[in-house]
């Protein structure tokens, strides 16, 4: 259904040819501007002027917004087609009281097809009212198509993929202080084919990262204008490159910020694409678990450590240290997605509860959260099978809370672990009672005593080719706490030669 634009009554609107163009917007709860596309330009000319214009506007039968408006705008008197360059003027009325009369407030209807408006404006008085949006060639918000859930924000911008076409990124303008989202059909880029459809879309300092499957695209700049007269030169972004042709995102909630780049689960484990633009791999001692689906990676804001959630049945959620470049892995700890609010982590479980990490406290639902530490194979030699003496293990870092260490070992590239060595830590380096209670205060103040710092030796003397440990916390029913922090391990011993006496059952 069109328009239909018919001259009424005597009025203010002298004789001449005239542009029309219409549109429907609203306002949302939060102050925000929803704008809508604006029609094609309607040519009328008045005869038998001067008088007035009468529409018939179509109205918007189906809308989310309960006050949608109907609003039209108009050019001068001298429109030679609807390609003229003259610009055209808001006719309706911003004023919600002011709903009867020429050049009202034009309310929608979902009743009715038609709702009627009359424009009796001078050009002088139009020219005083508000600029129609697309004037001097800016983009009508016609609606791009939308994302199938790949969309990421940089440069005051929305990035998406485009559902019909699996190798656009299309993009909306510059977000605007209390106007919505405008996403012009008109505003994409195009991805070379290479390396399968675009399966994630990443921000990295001042570029954009389109990732494939298989291949690593970016292009940067700061993106066109609205009014794309201003600097079109310099308001523009760059081509889109290739910037690795091996390795790809698979997984979009992989995705995770970083100061040191953005971290992805590839085909080939989880990498770190480097503010330098090279890929790292980050992921090479939790390469068991590359299978895992993530359902979300979250910085946290306390400490140098990210978050890659799970949903993986008998999974581990894993914790990235990138000041370390360290990993950990909890069980216990499967959830469909992840937020930080107030600088608190929170994830949402499986069985729909929702779970806040509380900073200091060592429970998770109710259980104990054990410390384990697992190293990798130490060899004093420089090659694998090198034959060496390991005689002690000093230990030393901070003892937190109440607990008994247990270390085991393991020789040889064998799977298996010896018995536990356990070690009474609180008895000898469980801080000086005047630390705390009555006597923790004027003089006596302080941790006092043995202090918490934490050491301990264990005799060993065992030849190996190499050597691991599995370094754990014991802790007493109703004991939670964080036990300890190793800071250093540090073994004596040397190396016994090049070789070793290899089994009879290995040898050929």
């Amino acid at each position: 259904m069109s328009t239909t634009i018919t001259i009424g009554a005597a009025g203010a609107i002298p004789s001449g040819a005239y542009l029309y163009a219409y549109w429907y917007e609203a306002v949302d709860a939060q102050g925000e501007l929803h704008r809508g596309a604006v029609s094609v330009k309607m040519l009328v000319t008045m005869t038998g002027g001067p008088k007035k214009f009468v529409h018939a506007i179509p109205t918007c039968r189906l809308s989310r917004f309960a006050n949608v408006r109907l609003c039209v705008a108009r050019s001068e008197v001298g429109a030679t087609g609807t390609d003229s360059t003259l610009p055209l003027y808001r006719v309706t009325s911003n004023d919600v009281t002011i709903t009867t009369g020429d050049n009202c407030y034009v309310n929608n209807s979902f009743t009715v097809d038609t709702v009627a408006f009359t424009d009796n404006l001078t050009d002088a008085q139009l020219k005083t009212r508000e600029p129609l949006y697309t004037n001097g060639g800016i983009a009508s918000n016609a609606p791009s198509p939308w994302s199938g859930g790949i969309i990421a924000v940089s440069k005051s911008r929305l990035y998406w993929t485009d559902t019909t076409d699996p190798n656009i990124v299309r993009f909306s303008q510059q977000i605007a202080d209390d106007t919505a989202l405008e996403a012009p059909v008109d505003l994409s880029l195009r991805v070379d084919p290479y390396g399968g459809p675009i399966t994630a879309i990443g921000a990295l300092d001042d570029t954009i990262i389109p990732f494939k499957e298989t291949a690593t695209f970016v292009f940067g700049g700061p993106g066109p204008l609205a009014d794309p007269t201003v600097s079109p030169e310099v308001n523009t972004f760059s081509a889109v490159e290739l910037l690795t042709s091996d390795v790809g995102c698979i997984s979009p909630a992989s995705l995770g910020q970083t100061p040191l780049g953005i971290t992805f689960q590839s085909r080939k484990g989880i990498k770190l694409l480097t503010r330098q633009r090279q890929i790292a791999d980050i992921g090479g001692l939790v390469g068991g678990l590359d299978a895992q689906n993530y359902t979300r990676t979250t910085l946290l804001p306390d400490r140098k450590a990210i978050v890659y959630l799970t949903d993986t049945a008998d999974g581990f959620s894993l914790l990235w240290d990138y000041d370390r470049n360290q990993w950990s892995k909890f069980s216990n700890h499967l959830g469909i997605d992840a937020i930080v609010v107030d600088g608190i982590y929170h994830y949402l479980r499986l069985d729909s509860r929702v779970f806040q990490e509380t900073p200091g406290v060592y429970v998770d639902d109710n259980s104990r959260i054990p410390l384990r530490i697992e190293t990798a194979w130490i060899h004093y030699a420089q090659y694998l099978q090198g034959w060496q003496r390991v005689l002690y293990a000093y230990f030393l870092g901070r003892w937190i809370s109440p607990h008994t260490l247990s270390v085991r070992y393991r020789l040889d590239y064998n799977d298996a672990y010896s018995a536990a060595i356990l070690s009474d830590v609180n008895t000898n380096w469980n801080p000086s009672v005047y630390g705390g209670g009555s006597y923790g205060v004027g003089a006596y103040g302080g941790s006092g005593g043995s202090g918490t710092r934490y050491q301990r030796r264990i005799h060993l003397n065992k030849r190996c080719q190499a050597m691991s440990f599995l370094i754990e916390d014991v802790e007493a029913p109703g004991d939670f706490g964080a036990s300890f922090e190793l800071s250093e391990m540090l073994l004596i011993g040397g190396g016994l030669g090049p070789d070793f006496k290899v089994g009879a059952a290995r040898s050929a």
